[in-house]
């Protein structure tokens, strides 16, 4: 199970990045998962560099289940309210 922090802002709405840099050239690699009410499901997007990876639609379960995974791999978790973005 994810972290509970990470959960409540899921079920918030609230933007959640996992985000690793690379060590050997810095480079970015970032998830972003956003809830989409009108879908009622999560986007996620990939970003690499800052270019777009892939975007798909999943929802809660799998998105807990992919933050974990992620977590596991050291992407460290930021997570944003809609007011910040």
């Amino acid at each position: 199970m994810i972290q509970r922090k990470l959960r409540e802002a899921l079920l918030e709405g609230k933007t959640i990045n996992l985000i690793r840099y690379r060590s050997t050239d810095l480079s970015e690699h970032r998830f972003s998962f956003v809830y989409e009410s009108s879908e009622r499901r999560y986007r996620l997007s990939e970003r690499y560099e800052g270019d777009l990876v892939q975007e798909d639609y999943h929802d809660l379960e799998v998105v807990e289940i992919l933050i974990e995974w992620l977590l596991k791999l050291r992407f460290e978790a930021n997570i944003w309210s809609k007011e910040e973005q």
